[in-house]
């Protein structure tokens, strides 16, 4: 029946496959022998009946030199091992490298033991404190759990975590062994520093892995190689023969030649603690819809949890995996983006559904929130404020399958993907299922205990934190799936009173101070992803159950004063600075929320007491140079901006105040430096990005001006505002203007100076000055000498 069929087609790929090496080295084919007529038939029988030569058909000689080189292949890994040569037992991270390696744990010098491990303390601002030994005891079984902030138990601790549950419930389970549960979740880790950190974890003789991974994937900038394009084929093809004895001795060779290790070469690196995107930016804005990114961070996703497994096994460890699981109902999405090329008229109308749709949502007009919700889609069917807006109305309606479409949909769409994708749970999935390893579905667990299959805030804190009771379930199910492993022998004690009794015993850990201290936490996180009014509300929860704790004063007053109400900011941070006269940061935001009421003085007076409790302050420097600028003082203003940027170089809204005080004065090429520092720092800063176009565009010396950026930054500022700022189409219509797009310019000024009449009508004028110089088909250029326009 002739070879198989993999073999037929090896053997057509021959001749391609020597036509792809260069001529000069390319073998040589045989000459043909010169065709000649068949002998005529023998008469004699004893010719006629001798058999023919035969020669081996192409399939059988590709065979026989597989055979040859996969012998060939054996011979050299044996040399090799009996050499010495160890192969890798799993594979680098090929896509991340890291600026340097500091480990978790190190050796604990007050214990007094040489063995005895502890978290490093220039980690502990991200990790719970966990101690143990170096050197398992004898019957132990060692459990890391790792994850980001949901692993560590946020916004409590590890008490109330799942693996706290599992230390609380395991030696009540199973008493016959010496149960030891570490916690190495880490607040904003995402998986590829989850793997790395398992590579120092698995010197620990560690037992069994939880991970719970997932959320934090999309919160530092990073960038992928051509590796990510290639077939998965191909790339699991490289990590088997990375594996391999001749893969480490070649590589070994390779470095001695190179002088230098080649770990990490042409990969993105990363600094070595987090450094998330929402540390840099003034909030969720700075995101944008990147679809080839989003593919690529899930490839990368899967690939670090088929690592983990790798890493596990390679010291005979199991893994476990958890599917992260997320808030539907009771979280809307962070950041929403219309799709490109809807042009102003789209954007306008769009804007005008969106708006109706939550004053419809305002006013509980559940149906009429349906139907504006589905006009907006229809213009744009990838905008995720819509489609929160259509879930919460098929939600209300007792459309609930629609409605936990709609809310995933939601979620998938978010630009600012701070839940876990549809994808990654589903990547778990199939990672596990590829590496035979346990999942526990946690995503199905809490839709199972959710009202109508949806999660909501029964179960969640805020987008992703489970409650205590969240966790307890969670910690239950994974010793469900331990024991159906054979790693739990649950006794005939384990019962619901049992059960019960571990409940109280931690929930006994947590008092209502305690319980305040959290909220305060969980305020934090969410006025960081930029829901102010959300914050606002968790703060205020926090107050009322531990009133006496300053921070908590403090978060409540800052949240307040974030959303305009000044009157009850200025309630909470005199409560602050009653119970910590030396709160630094209490007295910058009173000073703010002064200064919101026009007493400029009181808040001068507040900054300056804060500087006397410490002067390398450079946010109270900045603060103080902003209030300063108010009152017309620049000189004085610039010295405290220098300041805080001497103090802290990379202080953006520093380096952007700077620079406008520096534009006002002419000085526009060291303002223009101080824009792109500011900018470069912090991308998301909308008033910094203003002022680099506006220079580039404006400057007065023709040749600083760089007329393409400027239009490329502005129309990205007035996309982002949905053509309703009067400063992003002022800015970019002077743009315009310097390119000789007079029509373009004079269609957004005229809108501009609408908006302005409305948002403020002290600048009216000058927006009124510009429309005309644009009318009159004259661009607009500062003067050197300041405060005058060059026409």
């Amino acid at each position: 029946g002739g070879p198989p069929a993999p073999l037929r087609f090896m053997a057509s790929i021959h001749v391609p496959i020597l036509e792809a090496f260069p001529k000069h080295i390319r073998p040589r084919a045989p000459t043909p022998l010169p065709r000649v007529k068949p002998p005529r038939k023998s008469r004699n029988p004893k010719l006629a009946r001798a058999p023919a030569r035969r020669t081996l058909p192409v399939w059988k000689k590709v065979c026989f030199a597989l055979i040859v080189c996969a012998g060939f292949f054996a011979l050299v890994e044996g040399i090799l091992a009996l050499a010495g040569v160890q192969p890798v037992l799993y594979e680098r991270d090929p896509y991340l490298g890291f600026s340097s390696l500091s480990p978790l744990f190190v050796h604990d010098t007050e214990s007094g033991d040489p063995d005895a491990l502890v978290t490093a303390r220039n980690k502990r601002r991200i990790f719970n404190v966990q101690k143990f030994s170096s050197k398992k005891p004898p019957g132990t079984v060692r459990v890391f759990c790792l994850g980001g902030s949901t692993a560590y138990g946020h916004p409590y601790d590890d008490k109330t975590s799942f693996c706290g549950w599992l230390r609380a419930m395991l030696p009540k389970a199973d008493p016959t062994r010496r149960w030891e549960l570490i916690n190495c979740g880490g607040i904003s880790y995402a998986s590829y520093r989850e793997a790395l950190l398992m590579e120092e974890l698995i010197r620990y003789q560690p037992d069994l892995f939880i991970v719970l991974s997932g959320h934090n994937e999309f919160l530092e900038q990073r960038t992928y190689g051509d590796i990510l394009a290639l077939p998965r084929a191909v790339r699991g093809a490289g990590a088997l023969f990375s594996r391999t004895r001749l893969h480490t001795a070649m590589k070994s060779v390779a470095d001695t030649l190179r002088g230098t290790p080649s770990a990490g070469a042409g990969r993105s690196e990363l600094p070595a603690e987090v450094d998330t995107i929402l540390d840099r930016s003034v909030g969720p804005q700075v995101y944008v819809r990147d679809d080839e990114l989003q593919m690529k961070v899930v490839a990368h996703y899967r690939y670090n949890l088929a690592r983990m497994t790798d890493i596990a096994r390679s010291v005979g460890a199991q893994v476990i995996f958890v599917t992260p699981a997320s808030n539907l109902r009771s979280c809307g999405p962070f950041r929403s983006e219309s799709i490109q090329g809807l042009g102003e008229a789209g954007l306008k109308k769009q804007q005008e559904f969106l708006n109706r749709a939550t004053t419809a949502h305002a006013a509980g007009q559940w149906n009429q929130v349906l139907a504006l919700a589905d006009d907006a889609l229809a213009i744009d069917g990838r905008h995720a404020g819509a489609w929160f807006l259509r879930g919460r109305a098929l939600w209300e309606l007792n459309r609930f399958d629609e409605a936990k479409t709609a809310f995933m949909r939601a979620r998938d769409e978010d630009v600012c993907p701070l839940r876990a994708l549809t994808t990654m749970d589903a990547a778990v999935k199939e990672v596990a299922a590829q590496r035979g390893a346990p999942v526990v579905d946690f995503t199905q667990l809490i839709d199972q205990l959710s009202a109508h299959g949806i999660a909501g805030e029964d179960w969640f804190l805020d987008h992703v934190h489970p409650t205590i009771e969240g966790h307890r379930r969670l910690a239950l199910a994974l010793m469900n799936t331990m024991a159906a492993r054979g790693l739990v022998h649950p006794a005939t004690t384990w019962n619901e009173a049992a059960r019960l009794e571990a409940k109280r015993a931690v929930e006994s850990q947590v008092d209502a101070h305690a319980h305040g201290i959290a909220l305060c936490t969980l305020a934090k996180v969410i006025a960081w992803a930029g829901k102010r009014d959300e914050a606002y509300q968790i703060a205020r929860r926090a107050v009322e159950l531990a009133p006496k704790d300053s921070a908590v004063q403090y978060e409540a007053g800052k949240n307040a004063q974030k959303v305009g109400r000044n009157e009850e900011a200025i309630v909470y941070l005199r409560k602050a600075l009653e119970l910590n006269p030396n709160f630094v940061e209490a007295h910058g935001t009173y000073g703010l929320a002064l200064a919101s009421k026009g007493a400029i003085d009181e808040a001068i007076e507040q900054y300056r007491q804060g500087l006397r409790v410490q002067p390398d302050h450079a946010e109270m420097q900045c603060g103080m140079g902003s209030l300063l600028a108010g009152q017309g003082k620049p000189d004085e203003a610039m010295a405290y901006f220098r300041e805080a940027i001497r103090i802290v170089p990379g202080y953006a809204e520093a380096h952007n105040n700077l620079a406008w005080l520096l534009k006002d004065r002419a000085q526009f090429d060291e303002a223009l430096a101080h824009f792109r520092e500011a900018v470069r720092l912090k991308p998301g800063l909308v008033s910094a990005s203003l002022g680099l176009v506006w220079i580039l565009a404006a400057h007065p010396d023709a040749p600083r001006r760089d007329v393409r950026e400027a239009i490329r930054l502005g129309e990205r500022l007035a996309d982002l505002s949905h053509l309703e700022n009067w400063l992003s189409l002022d800015t970019l219509a002077v743009a315009y203007a310097a390119a000789g797009r007079y029509d373009d310019a004079v269609r957004l000024e005229q809108k501009a100076l609408e908006l302005v009449r409305t948002a403020s009508a002290e600048d009216a004028p000058a927006v009124a000055d510009r429309l005309a110089l644009f009318q009159r088909r004259t661009p607009f250029v500062e003067s050197l000498r300041g405060g005058q326009k060059a026409r």
